[in-house]
């Protein structure tokens, strides 16, 4: 048997990227503004700018987490994926106080890339097993 060649796993490396940028985003940055004060000036960054970036995780990670569990068939991933995702959009969504939304936002960032990590693992595992007799 062979292993079908799909663009799909690179959702799971974008979905990746686009944690790690958030990650970045809601904790480097407040970090950076506290520090330098005059930054936070420079950059203000509209709230509309979290849905946006909500409004991307969500097709892209529902792409691969999808894609992944049809490759391989475990639920986990898309368990945390979905968690990720609520906990994204009440950071984002909900008008939660600046802390309250951090943290929501921290806490589904890493949930999101920890179930694409996994969901990539699985996929690579189950590819592994299917072995090309020629």
């Amino acid at each position: 048997m062979r292993a079908i060649s799909s663009p799909k796993p690179a959702f799971d490396g974008l979905a990746i990227g686009i944690s790690a940028a958030c990650l970045v985003h809601c904790l480097g940055l407040p970090l950076l503004f506290a520090v330098l004060p005059a930054l936070s000036a420079a950059f203000d960054i509209p709230e509309a700018f979290h849905v946006a970036m909500f409004a991307l995780a969500v097709p892209v990670s529902a792409i691969a987490l999808n894609s992944g569990f049809r490759h391989h068939g475990a639920l986990l991933p898309v368990l945390f994926g979905a968690i990720g995702l609520a906990l994204l959009g009440a950071g984002a969504l909900a008008g939660q106080p600046e802390l309250i939304e951090t943290g929501l936002t921290v806490a589904g960032g890493l949930a999101l890339a920890g179930a694409h990590w996994q969901n990539w693992r699985l996929r690579r595992a189950a590819a592994a097993l299917l072995v090309d007799p020629a």
